[in-house]
C-alpha cells in the first residue's frame, strides 16, 4: 500500500466572479496541474467590493471554512486610488500588514482583473464578456505572462 500525503488546503480569493472564472481556467491548465498534486484550492471572491470589504471577506472565509495553508487574496488597485487618492500607499501598507497578521498573502491587481488579463494578452482581453471562450482562446499568452507567473510562484517552492 503506498501512502499519500495529505493536500496542503488552499484559497484563491478574489473581488468578483471574474476573477473565480480565471481561477478555474487556471487550475485547469498543465502549468498548474502538478501543483494540483500537492494543493487543495477552494476559490471564492467578495462581489465587487472595496479594498478594505474584499480583505475582510477573505480573512472571513479564511477564518470561517478551515484551516488553509495558503491564502491569495486579489485585490484591484483602481479602487484602493479611488477610495483613498491622497493616502492610498498608506493604506495598502495597512492592508497588507492586516494580511500579514492574518496569513493571507495579497496579489495587487494593477488597476483591475481585465487590465491584468489586457496586459498578459497584448490587449486581446479587455472586457468581461465571453470570458471563458477568451481565457481558452489566449491560453498560451495567459500562461507565459509575468501575472501568471506571479500566481504560480507563490507555491513553487513553497
Amino acid at each position: 500500500m503506498s501512502y499519500r500525503p495529505k493536500k496542503r488546503p488552499a484559497l484563491l480569493f478574489g473581488e468578483g466572479g471574474k476573477e473565480v472564472t480565471f481561477f478555474n481556467f487556471l487550475l485547469k491548465t498543465e502549468k498548474f496541474e502538478f501543483l494540483e498534486n500537492v494543493w487543495s484550492f477552494e476559490t471564492g471572491h467578495a462581489s465587487g467590493s472595496s479594498c478594505e470589504t474584499v480583505l475582510a471577506k477573505c480573512i472571513k472565509l479564511k477564518n470561517d471554512e478551515r484551516e488553509y495553508e495558503k491564502v491569495l487574496c486579489f485585490i484591484d488597485t483602481d479602487k484602493l486610488t479611488h477610495d483613498f487618492p491622497k493616502s492610498y500607499t498608506q493604506k495598502r501598507e495597512e492592508l497588507n500588514a492586516r494580511a500579514e497578521q492574518e496569513g493571507i498573502e495579497i496579489i495587487w491587481q494593477e488597476s483591475d482583473h481585465e487590465n491584468e488579463l489586457s496586459r498578459a494578452t497584448g490587449g486581446k482581453i479587455e472586457k468581461k464578456q465571453h470570458m471563458k471562450r477568451r481565457l481558452e482562446a489566449h491560453k498560451q499568452m495567459i500562461l507565459g505572462s509575468d501575472y501568471v507567473k506571479n500566481i504560480f510562484n507563490h507555491f513553487h517552492n513553497k
